[in-house]
C-alpha cells in the first residue's frame, strides 16, 4: 500500500504544473478514446479540442447505470516512445481504489489542488459512494506546462484504465507527441 502511495505522490510531482519555467517543446495531441467494456457505465463521451499550440480542452460526460462498487480500481499507465525507439517505455504504471484515491486527496496538498482544478470543471464526486447518474468534465485545460521541464521529444500514451474485479470497466486514453519548439 505504501509502494502505491509513493507512485502516485511520484506521478503527481511529474505531472505538477511548474509555472515558472518554459518547456523546449510542445505538445500535439493526436487521438483521444474513451470506451466501455461493462453495463456499469451506460453512454461514455470523451473529446479535446485545440485552443492554440500545446493547449487543449478536454471533455469526458459517463453515465452510471448503477452505484460503482467500493472495490474498483482505477490503472494509470503513461508510456514514451522516442523517435528512433524500437519499443515504448512504461514510466508509470500504478493501479489504486478509486475510494483510496478520493481519500488521499485531502491529505497531500499538490494533489489537492490538482483534484481541486478538476473540481472546478466536473461534478465528479470527492467521496465514495459514486452513485448511478451523469457525470460531466468540461473544458479541463492541459498545455505543455504539465509536463516535466526535462521532458524529452518523444510520443506518448497516457491511460485510465477502470477495473472492477480483474473486469474492465473503461478506459480513457490520450495519445500525443512533443517536439522541439526550434523546429517551427
Amino acid at each position: 500500500m505504501l509502494n502505491k502511495h509513493l507512485s502516485l505522490l511520484i506521478l503527481i510531482e511529474f505531472l505538477a504544473p511548474s509555472q515558472t519555467l518554459r518547456r523546449p517543446f510542445n505538445i500535439d495531441i493526436q487521438r483521444v478514446t474513451c470506451t466501455t467494456f461493462d453495463k456499469l457505465v451506460d453512454h461514455l463521451e470523451c473529446n479535446s479540442a485545440k485552443q492554440a499550440t500545446s493547449r487543449y480542452a478536454f471533455s469526458v460526460f459517463f453515465k452510471l447505470s448503477d452505484t460503482m462498487p467500493l472495490h474498483t480500481e482505477v490503472a494509470i499507465l503513461i508510456r514514451i516512445k522516442t523517435k528512433n525507439a524500437l519499443r515504448s517505455l512504461k514510466i508509470f504504471d500504478i493501479k489504486v481504489s478509486v475510494c483510496d484515491l478520493l481519500k488521499q486527496v485531502k491529505l497531500v496538498p499538490l494533489v489537492k489542488e490538482i483534484i481541486g482544478q478538476l473540481g472546478k470543471h466536473s461534478n465528479l464526486p470527492s467521496s465514495c459512494p459514486i452513485t448511478a447518474k451523469m457525470y460531466n468534465i468540461s473544458n479541463v485545460i492541459i498545455s505543455d506546462e504539465i509536463f516535466p521541464i526535462h521532458g524529452i521529444v518523444a510520443d506518448f500514451n497516457f491511460s485510465l484504465t477502470f477495473v472492477d474485479r480483474q473486469k474492465h470497466v473503461a478506459t480513457y486514453t490520450v495519445q500525443g507527441t512533443t517536439w522541439p519548439k526550434s523546429q517551427f
